[in-house]
């Protein structure tokens, strides 16, 4: 493959012989959107598996990166401001205060505008221990947005999956 074409036959990109690739529109550095949110309070709600975390909070402290801001958050689901392809990156911290083989948050997006999400990814840490653990959580996911409005729009979602159901506690923070 030499080029990669939208199915409507427009250019995206090129691969020359010597593996040097050019884009169809020039990369305009310009339009990144830099944005860190943080999980505003702890979330000890995570013993019911498949909650959706919230409330988020864009991270005003001076000093944090900040740039083309226009993410939007309601209830758990984030919106985009624009169209394009987005790297987002998960980093949170844990405590649980339960037997707890495993820890897992779920990357979830919806194309539909929020009636229905698949998981394009998770991260899981593990606990060999049990009670009182702290450990951290990370990963990186890409989500080509090609929507931003309608039926089709594009929407994220954190949430987690198979956590204890027994008194206890077991918070992210992120």
């Amino acid at each position: 493959v030499n080029t990669l074409k939208h199915t409507n036959d427009t250019e995206a990109l090129t691969v020359a012989s010597d593996g040097k690739v050019s884009l169809a529109k020039p990369f305009s550095p310009n339009n990144n959107l830099v944005e860190y949110w943080l999980l505003n309070k702890g979330n000890n709600n995570a013993l019911n598996g498949g909650v959706t975390y919230t409330p988020w909070a864009l991270d005003t402290r001076t000093g944090v990166a900040s740039r083309n801001t226009g993410m939007s958050h309601d209830t758990g689901v984030f919106t985009f401001p624009r169209t394009g392809l987005y790297r987002i990156d998960l980093d949170a911290a844990y405590l649980t205060e339960v037997d707890q083989a495993y820890i897992t948050m779920n990357f979830q997006v919806s194309k539909d505008n929020g009636t229905t999400y698949r998981e394009l990814g998770r991260v899981t840490g593990s606990n060999s221990t049990s009670n009182f653990v702290r450990g951290r959580l990370g990963g990186t996911f890409f989500v080509n947005v090609e929507s931003v409005t309608g039926p089709t729009s594009t929407r994220f979602r954190i949430g987690t999956e198979g956590l204890a159901t027994s008194s206890g506690t077991v918070e992210f923070r992120g």
